[in-house]
């Protein structure tokens, strides 16, 4: 059978793997096996489990074997450049899910290409891993169809790897996030700007900014033209935010659905993150300005009252 694939992303392998996990007690315990793990089932998984403060876990596999309930946090990498601390990030997840009882104990895997893992510094922190290459090994093994396609899913993204598809560092864009971050620190430094070191792909130009409220976060969307504060699970209840925010809410605030978020956006100058920083200023200050809007905003809200509808709002 041929099966020709345009493009494999790392959602792709995330949910490839999921099912597998869901559907196949071999698969489930390949990997409990590297962590000498027996008779324990799968009894929960979860895509992209996100914390604000924290990051996110690309898939959370919790086992139980009666007694205890043991999660896998799983992080997949093909290509993308790891964000600092990342591993550490795991651990503090982890962490917390085990202080709210969620489970008694977890361990931290890494899947991606080989060259990756070998290559990458970040990737050599983490305490398990599970090459894309040994993945294939497993499914070379197996004889079905479904199998087949698995096999051709992972090959694609090992060559995607060794071909050089890899999103290179983007320097102009590098330079202009630290330019970027030294204009909010000295004239914006009330401001809670989620800000990495180290080089930044050519996708990085969405800024993002802690705010306080626990499930909502501030986006500066700079190719689209606006600063979204959004509060996640709330896509469907814009009425039910507006009726909580109307008293607060300024005349260049609207309410608007982004995805499964609801979120308050204001509309600011497009800002070019290959362009000159110099010549960008006077509309950067309207950014900044938009965002210290929104942080403040988020200091008055009752967010009891604004989650209501999905309360206990979302995950930790």
């Amino acid at each position: 059978m041929e099966i020709k694939l345009s493009y494999v992303s790392e959602k792709d392998i995330d949910l490839l793997v999921i099912e597998e996990l869901v559907a196949s007690n071999e698969f489930c315990n390949y990997f409990l096996s590297k962590i000498d793990k027996t008779d324990f089932t799968l009894i929960s998984i979860q895509h992209s489990n996100n914390d604000i403060e924290l990051g996110e876990s690309d898939i959370t596999a919790i086992f139980s074997n009666g007694k205890i309930k043991h999660a896998l946090l799983i992080e997949d990498k093909i290509d993308a450049a790891a964000m600092p601390n990342q591993c550490g990030r795991y651990y503090d997840r982890g962490n917390l899910a085990v202080n709210n009882g969620k489970y008694e104990s977890f361990d931290i895997f890494l899947i991606a290409p080989k060259e990756y893992i070998e290559s990458n510094t970040e990737a050599k922190k983490y305490p398990h891993n599970i090459t894309y290459e040994e993945l294939i090994e497993f499914f070379d093994k197996q004889s079905s169809a479904r199998s087949l396609y698995k096999l051709q899913t992972l090959k694609m993204a090992v060559d995607k790897k060794q071909l050089g598809y890899v999103p290179q560092t983007d320097h102009k864009i590098t330079q202009f996030n630290k330019l970027y971050d030294a204009y909010k620190v000295e004239h914006f430094p009330q401001l809670h700007l989620n800000s990495y070191t180290g080089d930044r792909g050519p996708r990085a130009f969405w800024p993002s900014y802690r705010s306080f409220v626990k499930y909502g976060h501030i986006t500066h969307k700079s190719d689209k033209g606006y600063v979204d504060l959004m509060f996640r699970g709330l896509g469907e209840h814009l009425g039910h935010i507006n009726k909580c925010l109307e008293n607060i809410l300024e005349d260049d605030m609207q309410i608007v659905q982004t995805g499964k978020s609801g979120s308050v956006r204001i509309y600011v100058p497009i800002i070019d993150f290959k362009g000159d920083f110099d010549k960008q200023v006077s509309n950067l200050k309207l950014v900044f300005q938009a965002v210290d809007k929104l942080t403040k905003l988020t200091s008055k809200i009752n967010a009891a009252e604004l989650f209501s509808p999905i309360n206990p709002p979302l995950n930790e």
